[in-house]
C-alpha cells in the first residue's frame, strides 16, 4: 500500500489529538486505543480517506458499527477524502439519543465534492437536519474538519434552557 501524503498525515494527527483531548476530558467515552485505530488513512483509487467506520459509510445509522460516543449518549462517525493532499469532501454526522425526541435525532455536515449536483445550488458545503433530503439541507460555512469534529463534540449540545415566552413591554 502507498504511504499516505504528508497532508493525509497531518489531518490524521490533528483529528486523533481532537480526539484524544476530548477522551482525557470524559467528553467521549472511547479511548484512546480506539482513536489511534480508527483515525488512519486508506487509499482508495487516487483518493486518501480517513473514514470512520472504515470501509464504508454508516448510512443506515447502526449503532453495530464502529462509532465515537459522547458523555451524553449522543454518537457520530466521519469520512474524509483528499485528493492530491487537498480535502475534497467531508462528511460528520451526529446522532442524538432516543430519549431526545424534541430534537431532529442527527445532523450532518457535509461538504460535497467539486462538481456534485449540490455545487449548482450553492451547497457544496452545507448541514441535513435529520432528513437526507438534498432540498431539505442547509448552507454552511466551510471549515476544516478539526473544526466540526470540535463542534460535533464540545458545542451541540443540550443545555436544559428552553425557549422561553416573548417579553413584551407596554409601549
Amino acid at each position: 500500500m502507498a504511504k499516505a501524503s504528508r497532508a493525509a498525515q497531518a489531518l490524521a494527527r490533528s483529528l486523533r489529538e481532537v480526539l484524544r483531548r476530548a477522551s482525557d476530558e470524559g467528553r467521549i467515552d472511547n479511548s484512546i486505543d480506539d482513536v489511534l485505530k480508527w483515525v488512519q488513512t486508506a487509499r482508495q483509487g487516487v483518493d486518501e480517506v480517513i473514514e470512520i467506520p472504515r470501509g464504508s459509510r454508516n448510512f443506515v445509522r447502526s449503532r453495530e458499527a464502529p462509532h465515537f460516543r459522547r458523555d451524553d449518549g449522543a454518537w457520530f462517525d466521519f469520512a474524509i477524502t483528499l485528493r492530491n493532499g487537498q480535502i475534497v469532501a467531508w462528511s460528520f454526522e451526529l446522532r442524538f439519543p432516543d430519549d431526545w425526541p424534541d430534537g431532529p435525532g442527527w445532523i450532518r455536515f457535509d461538504l460535497n465534492h467539486p462538481g456534485h449536483a449540490n455545487d449548482d445550488r450553492g451547497l457544496r458545503c452545507h448541514i441535513h437536519l435529520g432528513s437526507d433530503d438534498d432540498g431539505m439541507s442547509i448552507p454552511y460555512e466551510q471549515r476544516t474538519p478539526a473544526e466540526v469534529l470540535h463542534l460535533l463534540i464540545h458545542d451541540l449540545r443540550k443545555t436544559g434552557r428552553e425557549r422561553g415566552s416573548p417579553v413584551i413591554t407596554p409601549a
